[in-house]
């Protein structure tokens, strides 16, 4: 994964588009990207902010619509860095109306950025005080969604996973999915010692809110397990989002 290690120095002349995926059956996760988009224009940091949903609302239509001159787009998306690209390139082939009224250039995905291994080790930090546990002898494991069909969602957990061993701070690191082996729910069950696991997880979606609390509540309780819930609700991920947008493309 290529690291961008400058910022901008003229981000108040640029606009910024926040690209996420969406869904056109859980609303939560439009509401959730047009919250990062006030924060982001809260910043006052950018000359304009657009955001975009490839599914559901806020549409990317609507978004590309508004758009002129230079812009930068950052994929709020744990991973498929040709995904935005991709749907933009679809969306202004279907609309040549407005295929000449901007210039983009792409950032990667934000859940690619180091950062999120720093979120998932402070989330496991956090259970370990409730729990009262001893943090250099809990197994976390990184939780995300997975794929058959792209590798996209496993380079990225990987990718984390690799960086928390790294960190020589807990015992070991696990990762599953919930749409490929190794599954969640068989970590959970096959639990048998002190175990926290953490959703790579923008928020708002089915998996992320529905799918997991079922698994872990209903399906398959265990005592020595916990779920600290997902990276994109924890309080150092909207700033990192900021971040990520204020990089030089």
């Amino acid at each position: 994964m290529q690291e961008h290690n400058k910022f901008s120095l003229n981000n108040s002349d640029q606009t910024i588009l926040l690209v996420g995926h969406g869904s056109s059956s859980q609303p939560m996760s439009g509401i959730i990207l047009q919250a990062y988009g006030q924060y982001i224009s809260s910043s006052e940091n950018f000359r304009k902010v657009e955001v975009g949903a490839i599914l559901g609302n806020p549409p990317l239509l609507d978004a590309l619509q508004a758009l002129k001159g230079n812009v930068r787009v950052l994929p709020i998306m744990m991973s498929n860095q040709h995904l935005v690209p991709d749907s933009i390139n679809e969306f202004v082939e279907q609309n040549s109306e407005f295929s000449s009224a901007f210039q983009l250039s792409f950032l990667e995905p934000v859940g690619e950025a180091p950062e999120i291994s720093n979120i998932a080790y402070s989330i496991a930090q956090d259970v370990v005080g409730n729990m009262n546990w001893d943090i250099s002898k809990v197994t976390i494991n990184l939780v995300a969604h997975g794929s058959t069909r792209r590798p996209a969602s496993r380079v990225m957990t990987e990718h984390h996973a690799q960086n928390l061993m790294l960190m020589l701070k807990c015992r070991k690191v696990l990762v599953s999915y919930l749409e490929e082996s190794p599954l969640f729910s068989d970590v959970v069950v096959d639990t048998c010692e002190p175990t926290i696991s953490v959703g790579l997880f923008i928020g708002g979606g089915h998996h992320a809110v529905y799918d997991i609390s079922k698994i872990i509540n209903v399906d398959s309780p265990n005592k020595l397990h916990s779920f600290g819930g997902i990276v994109g609700d924890h309080f150092q991920f909207k700033e990192l989002i900021l971040n990520r947008a204020s990089l030089s493309v």
